[in-house]
Order: structure tokens, then C-alpha cells, then sequence
């Protein structure tokens, strides 16, 4: 097993204890679910708050957004390994 990454610096024991040891971020807690997958927290807070959006509306904008932060998460992925 790997140690636990941290690329951000130690997290407050606290923080390791809601989330686990591996400290992943980010993080969210809502109605006392922890939501550790970044795609995941923006899907949720899109449908809990969707006064605020964080997505473009369906369409072409939306297809590019999504297009972008799968990007993201491959170069992100790269980085990390």
C-alpha cells in the first residue's frame, strides 16, 4: 500500500477523520455525507443549489465543459502518478 499522498501538506486531524486517512480533497460535507470525487461534489451541489450553477445550461457549452474536466482529470491523473 501506498502512503497517502500530500501534495497540500498535512491535513488537521479533524479533517483526516471525516474523510479518512488518505486526506483526499477535495471534500464535502452535506447532511453528513462526505463526497471525496470532485465530479461527484459538482453534481451535487448543482442539484441541491441549483440557484447557483456551476455548469453552463445543457448544449453545446455544457458538451465542451464536460469535455474540459475529463481533460483535467486524465492531466491531473498524469501528474499525480
Amino acid at each position: 500500500m501506498h502512503p497517502p499522498r500530500r501534495c497540500y501538506g498535512d491535513k488537521p486531524r479533524e479533517f483526516l477523520a471525516k474523510v479518512g486517512p488518505s486526506g483526499l480533497l477535495p471534500a464535502l460535507e452535506l447532511d453528513g455525507r462526505i463526497i471525496t470525487d470532485s465530479a461527484t461534489i459538482m453534481a451535487t451541489l448543482e442539484r441541491e443549489f441549483p440557484q447557483t450553477p456551476l455548469l453552463p445550461p445543457p448544449g453545446a457549452e455544457r458538451a465542451r465543459a464536460e469535455v474540459l474536466m475529463r481533460l483535467e482529470r486524465q492531466l491531473f491523473s498524469a501528474w499525480m502518478g
